[in-house]
């Protein structure tokens, strides 16, 4: 996710455009990637022996944030006045749902 955040943002001029650039047979972002992947290693290797524990926490915190905003994005549209249909209308329940956040004290872990 991150290496197509970098190669979006440098395809609309935020980010240099190196990171725009795509594999010419694989079409990925091969030098976001790489980036993205040095970041990792810089930061999993050099954060001592809790880090790997943190950058896994801090990616499930980006990833839950944007699937907030993504589902807050479908309520705003479904609720405006004289936007036009999509291609697939899920009932707003569903992206309200998917913006709840889960009651405090309660995890996944066993």
């Amino acid at each position: 996710m991150g290496s197509r955040l970098l190669y979006g943002m440098a395809r609309q001029g935020l980010l240099p455009a190196v990171l725009g650039k795509v594999h010419p047979r694989r079409h990925t972002p091969h030098v976001a990637i790489l980036v993205l992947l040095a970041v990792v290693l810089v930061l999993a290797v050099s954060g001592g022996p809790d880090a790997v524990r943190q950058l896994a926490d801090a990616t499930a915190l980006l990833l839950l944030t944007s699937f907030i905003v993504v589902n807050t994005s479908l309520i705003v549209l479904k609720l405006r006045r004289g936007e036009p249909a999509g291609a697939f209308e899920v009932p707003i329940v569903v992206p309200a749902l998917g913006v709840r956040s889960p009651s405090p004290g309660r995890s996944s872990e066993g």
